[in-house]
């Protein structure tokens, strides 16, 4: 509660307070901060197919890597509870290769983009649920795109 006042009183997402040391920010600047675009779940698809107008940005320190372009992804409802609540933010690398027992964002048919564990059986690419309570065999799509791999989740305390 004392970190949410304070980033009221200093018109600043509590993320900015508890990602950046902001006393290192003034001497001597972070490299690996990067400011990327930040997106609600819900808007996902606009996102993607670059019809939403403005997003929202997100600084986070990771590391810039050749052809790689990120973005956060801020869970808005409830859809991953009770692994991830509300004020989750993940980070994506897209067009990332993903390795087995990764958390990815993918495309499945016409749906809009979730977020699924990819479990990888030769050349077949299986998808599940994160949700700790599903219990829900892992599938394989024919018709997906994966989109990115989840490099991190922040776990915040509330929502934009």
């Amino acid at each position: 509660s004392t970190l949410l006042s304070l980033a009221k009183f200093f018109d600043v997402s509590l993320s900015e307070l508890t990602e950046i040391d902001l006393a290192k920010q003034k001497s001597k600047p972070n490299h690996l901060a990067r400011e990327i675009p930040l997106v609600k779940i819900n808007d996902l698809n606009k996102f993607l197919a670059r019809t939403l107008g403005h997003s929202e940005s997100y600084i986070t320190e990771i590391e810039e890597a050749p052809g790689r372009s990120y973005f956060a992804v801020l869970i808005n409802n409830d859809s991953l509870y009770p692994q991830f609540s509300v004020g989750t933010v993940f980070i994506i690398a897209e067009n990332e290769e993903p390795y087995d027992g990764d958390t990815v964002l993918v495309k499945i048919g016409s749906h809009a983009p979730c977020f699924r564990k990819i479990l990888i059986d030769g050349d077949n690419f299986l998808f599940s649920p994160i949700a700790i309570e599903n219990d829900v065999t892992p599938s394989i799509y024919h018709t997906y795109a994966l989109i990115g791999v989840v490099l991190k989740a922040i776990k915040t305390l509330s929502e934009r």
